[in-house]
């Protein structure tokens, strides 16, 4: 084997893990548009999630049919991630998206993705870590950013464009599926993984 076979493998998986984050990124965005559409059309938020989640279950079984994982989560986890699924990114997900009856998809996705500075919060405060010098710097920049978001909002149309209104029910709406985003973060990095 060459010198040159990891530097290969090593680029073949950079390029396969940046095409799966933006598979990924298109994945998300498409979900909210499509739950966008499908809430302005009147079907009911359970029955949107209920197939999404029953789509995505089925894919889920899928890839780990063919990767020879086994189905079940193992024993001792179970219970955590129902809890975390259900009550966690159940909710949340149901929350976010009756938020999108009360504004543009935009404008609920960018104020839901302030989650990440709660979660760093909450690390902090649990006493998992600080933030480096760019994460502070990113997180600055995300409150800004959902900031300007909420003042343009009050006034009309403002800076952000005529979706961008946003009032008490969706303020609700965003902000506890955030907060939910940021309880469940660490709680999932604590799982057992298979190695």
């Amino acid at each position: 084997m060459s010198a040159r076979a990891p530097v290969q493998r090593r680029s073949r998986m950079d390029t396969l893990g940046s095409g799966l984050i933006v598979l990924g990124s298109l994945q998300f965005g498409g979900v909210v548009v499509l739950g966008k559409l499908v809430t302005d059309a009147g079907l009911p938020v359970p029955a949107y999630l209920a197939v999404r989640f029953a789509v995505a279950a089925v894919l889920l079984a899928a890839a780990l049919a063919v990767t020879g994982q086994p189905l079940a989560a193992a024993r001792g986890e179970r219970w955590r991630l129902v809890v975390l699924g259900m009550a966690g990114y159940g909710l949340e997900a149901g929350l976010f998206f009756a938020a999108l009856r009360h504004s543009s998809a935009a404008t609920a996705t960018l104020l839901f993705f302030t989650y990440p500075v709660l979660v760093t919060l909450l690390v902090a405060a649990t006493g998992r870590g600080l933030p480096g010098g760019l994460v502070v710097v990113a997180l600055c920049s995300s409150v800004a950013g959902a900031a300007l978001v909420v003042v343009a909002g009050r006034g009309g149309a403002g800076a952000v464009g005529p979706g961008a209104r946003v009032g008490r029910v969706h303020r609700r709406c965003v902000r506890v599926p955030a907060h939910g985003a940021a309880a469940h973060r660490p709680g999932a990095r604590g799982h057992r993984g298979r190695d």
